[in-house]
């Protein structure tokens, strides 16, 4: 029966014992396996009734540390749920938690508008009205001009309304003042005084500073009044000082980044207490990317080394750029010990059989590969044959593939989430 799914194989065009599958799909992945499984003969055959027969399955799940359950059925039976859903979603809640305290990294690539004082962007009427207030002067009759603010004070009269008046300002004689740099220093005043106001006296050769006569002003009331434009318009201004509207660039750009989780396991590991902290730091990874807005994809990578050096990696695609992540799908297939040890032991005989690697199966069906550099290179070589990148920038290309191996322990995952985040935000700083 030919086989109707939709898949790339490739073969590494330097080894040609290696041989790369990858699926777009989920249940792609799992159609290939089902349209293949019939078809399988010889030693493939054998390991296949060795391993996942009914009867091994019911014999394996005697304890639960191997799939997870003792329950056969819920092995065999479609994976609509991931087996510890609650406890994963208890674990994350905290290892979210727990991620802040090492989470400094910014790989921030939306644009966040910033509110701001600065005379930059867009100035927003709105939010200057927030704190819109009336712009006042003082008019006095006495002088009859428009007096410095900060002569003017204030007083509630007996009818509760505010008196506002001009303070008594002493006569001061004109006197010399000391030029200090650019400004000019007055000992009677105790104080700065205005440079504009000062002029010069000449005696035998001696230049002399001196400031005006200050006029004596008596105490008087003034008339506050709002002012108004050149145009005859009231003038308002805002307490509210952050009153533009800016949105900052993007300093470090990131292309479109690949995480491929590793996610073969050896037969050592507990699927209760191991198998699934892989899940754990994945998940809360990809969160992080989907909060930033990095172009991201996810593929969960099983990679296995078979007899004769044959090398075989299925590369199956758990999320596409901008798709929404779909954290129970990545939790099956990174870390459910009913999937992996079941269907993708399916998927690793059908695979081979498919590759022509069926004699070089292994009785224990294969050994899994957890070695980043030889998953890169087999991601690698398949996006080469593939053209499966968005840049012809070989440097691009390289830095933007993130391996993400098996994480076994919280610490593990904990360590795992950093340094993946830690290589991301790297890939902009290397491409500069």
């Amino acid at each position: 029966m030919p086989i109707t799914v939709p898949y790339k194989k490739v073969v590494d065009s330097k080894n040609d014992k290696k041989t790369i599958f990858v699926f777009d799909k989920i249940y792609e992945y799992m159609d290939f396996i089902s349209q293949v499984e019939p078809t399988i003969t010889g030693r493939a055959k054998d390991v296949y009734d060795r391993n996942v027969t009914d009867a091994i399955v019911a014999r394996d799940a005697r304890e639960r540390k191997w799939f997870g359950t003792t329950d056969p059925n819920e092995v065999k039976g479609d994976l609509n749920e991931y087996l510890f859903i609650d406890d994963l979603n208890r674990f994350l809640d905290e290892f979210r938690n727990s991620t802040v305290n090492f989470d400094s990294i910014d790989i921030d690539q939306k644009k966040k508008i910033v509110f701001t004082s600065q005379e930059i962007g867009i100035f927003s009427f709105d939010l200057a009205s927030v704190g819109l207030v009336r712009v006042y002067e003082y008019y006095s009759p006495l002088l009859q001009k428009i007096v410095n603010p900060n002569f003017v004070k204030s007083y509630k009269g007996d009818d509760g309304s505010i008196i506002f008046y001009h303070v008594e300002v002493k006569e001061v004689p004109a006197h010399k003042v000391e030029k200090k740099g650019i400004s000019y220093y007055s000992e009677k005043l105790k104080r700065e005084v205005e440079p504009s106001k000062v002029y010069i006296e000449e005696n035998n050769g001696v230049i002399d500073f001196y400031y005006p006569t200050i006029e004596a002003i008596p105490q008087h009331d003034l008339v506050r009044k709002q002012q108004v434009s050149k145009d005859g318009k009231p003038k308002f201004a805002s307490t509210f000082k952050k009153s533009f509207i800016h949105i900052p660039k993007i300093n470090n750009k990131l292309p479109r980044i690949d995480i491929i989780v590793s996610a073969a396991y050896p037969s050592g590991i507990n699927a209760v207490t191991q198998m699934l902290w892989s899940s754990m730091a994945a998940i809360t990874v990809a969160e992080k990317l989907s909060k930033s807005g990095v172009d991201f994809r996810i593929f969960a990578a099983y990679a296995k080394e078979l007899d004769n050096k044959k090398e075989l990696y299925t590369f199956v695609k758990l999320k596409d750029t901008f798709e929404p992540l779909n954290i129970n799908g990545l939790a099956i297939m990174t870390s459910d010990a009913r999937m992996y040890r079941y269907k993708l032991f399916k998927g690793t005989i059908t695979a081979a059989f498919d590759a022509g690697y069926g004699n070089d199966l292994p009785m224990g069906i294969s050994y899994p590969i957890n070695d980043n550099n030889m998953i890169k290179s087999a991601f690698m070589e398949y996006l080469r044959q593939t053209k499966d990148y968005d840049t012809d920038d070989e440097r691009v290309i390289e830095s933007s593939k993130i391996i993400f191996t098996r994480a076994l322990s919280r610490d593990e995952a904990m360590q795992q989430y950093n340094n993946t985040v830690r290589q991301i935000s790297n890939v902009s700083q290397n491409l500069s």
